[in-house]
């Protein structure tokens, strides 16, 4: 965090401390008092400071507030501040709906320098990433949906979009089967049904309006030629990243014979495009090498797979954690184990 965020959460500490009643206290206290408006506010004010959870709290506040009450600099500050990237307890529901409907009383806020950076998309990122882990937590598929409703159909976003929401909800709540299946629609008919070629065209297309914006603005820090070039393939590389983190996520799950075979090709491909530019991919491409490595191996391709990690060995020969890391899955591959 900032300086100025970290002084002002240790001031929070010293004044928490000096309060007649303790957050503690509070909590004791509101079963009896969870219809007490003020209450509440209170409540909600110090756990908002200390950043506590809030999220099914602000809800329940919200539903008791009339219009005007709703409306009021107090109540949508307390929203703003439950929002933030640093805060994040804020959800999709009456809540994140209540501080949409006041755009003209946030940007006054906003003026008086109290929103500290957010914007009200930026607030309702953060309040769908706050949903769909409580989907998740509760294997709630009706938080799911509400997520799902707001994120961007494939054509429009490729990398995240309704279906890498489902994707990731199926796995995370071991829905394995499904995830599979899904999993490899969304790969094979969607996201590999766009040429390479097409991947490599939009890598330029950002590239070149990445350039012209640093090199026509007035970042001088980030104004060189090794920077720029970090933008070349920024299209291509989330093609190998989601590609090789699929594979190594359903290595970790149980796979028949066409699960194997799928999982090698997707690893293969993100190893194949890194090779066509060494450089660029210089951080990524053990990462994707070892993933591929482990598909091979799963595979019944051991000698080929011990080839690849021995080779890795060798180019990282200097790096103490690496030899550790690699030296420790030959030996798991050389006896057999599952790795």
């Amino acid at each position: 965090m900032q300086a100025s965020e970290f002084i002002q959460q240790a001031k929070n500490a010293i004044d928490e401390h000096q309060q007649p009643t303790t957050i503690f206290d509070m909590e004791k206290l509101y079963p009896s008092h969870k219809e007490d408006k003020e209450f509440l506010l209170k409540y909600l004010l110090r756990l908002t400071r200390l950043r506590m959870n809030t999220t099914n709290l602000l809800d329940d506040y919200i539903n008791m507030l009339d219009n005007t009450e709703r409306s009021s600099p107090v109540t949508i500050q307390i929203l703003i501040d439950n929002g933030t990237w640093l805060n994040q307890k804020l959800q999709l529901g009456i809540a994140m709906t209540t501080l949409e409907n006041n755009p003209a009383v946030f940007n006054d806020l906003k003026a008086k320098n109290l929103v500290h950076g957010e914007t009200l998309a930026s607030i309702k990122n953060n309040a769908t990433a706050v949903s769909l882990e409580k989907a998740i937590a509760q294997k709630d598929e009706v938080s799911l949906g509400k997520v799902i409703a707001l994120k961007d159909d494939f054509s429009k976003n490729t990398f995240d979009n309704k279906q890498t929401v489902a994707l990731r909800f199926r796995y995370d709540i071991h829905d394995y089967e499904m995830f599979k299946k899904m999993n490899r629609d969304f790969i094979n008919n969607y996201l590999l049904s766009i040429p390479l070629d097409t991947f490599l065209k939009r890598d330029q297309v950002f590239y070149q309006e990445i350039k012209r914006k640093i090199e026509t603005g007035n970042d001088q820090k980030n104004n060189t030629q090794e920077y720029i070039n970090s933008y070349k393939h920024t299209q291509s590389i989330q093609l190998c990243n989601f590609l090789a983190r699929t594979a190594e996520n359903l290595l970790k799950i149980p796979l028949n014979k066409a699960d194997c075979k799928d999982v090698m090709i997707w690893a293969a491909m993100a190893t194949q495009i890194a090779s066509t530019d060494t450089e660029f991919y210089k951080n990524v491409t053990p990462y994707y090498k070892i993933v591929y490595a482990k598909t091979l191996y799963r595979n019944g391709k051991r000698a080929k797979a011990l080839a690849m990690i021995g080779k890795l060995l060798d180019a990282n020969s200097d790096n103490q954690q690496a030899k550790k890391t690699l030296n420790e899955l030959i030996t798991k591959m050389k006896s057999d184990q599952e790795i």
